[in-house]
């Protein structure tokens, strides 16, 4: 029996519209930083191309596991008392975006050093760059989940569904 939950629930299309839009703001801050680092415009677009392609599944991977998350699990884990907004007032709190901005970034800075490492060979510039790019993404995703929590969700399907009714 399929759930019907289609507000507390981000469906398949807005994770991966989230995914695509992560992953361009966070290849260019990548590549920005691999650059200040190394001073090798070569070596900062290959470890961003590559960490584009690894990142872009590991993040939907993220946000669906995120999905699994009760709402208000994060408000009840730290005694907080959980609102009982309806469903259209529905948003994430700010200490679920904390906390999901915190495991994404030590997957994503993780994987960041891995790719770093093996394309430049060198650790300790490897984990400078994971190191950097730690704190500034932490920021970073944190304002882009809240930009994101700024669009209704069905937005998008609304959005398709008026481009067919035109064509």
């Amino acid at each position: 029996m399929k759930r019907e939950d289609p507000i507390r629930r981000e469906s398949h299309l807005r994770s991966l519209l989230k995914g695509v839009s992560w992953r361009i703001l966070a290849t260019t801050t990548t590549v920005g930083i691999a650059f200040l680092l190394t001073g090798d415009w070569r070596s900062a677009l290959s470890i961003g191309a590559l960490e584009f392609f690894a990142k872009i599944l590991l993040y939907y991977v993220h946000d669906r596991v995120w999905q699994l998350v009760p709402r208000g699990g994060v408000r009840q884990l730290v005694g907080r008392e959980v609102s009982s907004a309806s469903d259209d007032e529905y948003r994430e709190s700010h200490a679920r975006s904390v906390l999901k901005s915190l495991s994404w970034r030590v997957c994503a800075s993780s994987t960041t050093v891995i790719i770093a490492l093996l394309w430049l060979g060198d650790s300790q510039v490897a984990f400078a760059i994971g190191g950097v790019e730690f704190v500034a993404k932490f920021v970073v995703f944190y304002v882009h989940e809240r930009a994101w929590q700024a669009l209704p969700r069905g937005y998008f399907r609304r959005l398709l569904r008026k481009g067919s009714e035109k064509a």
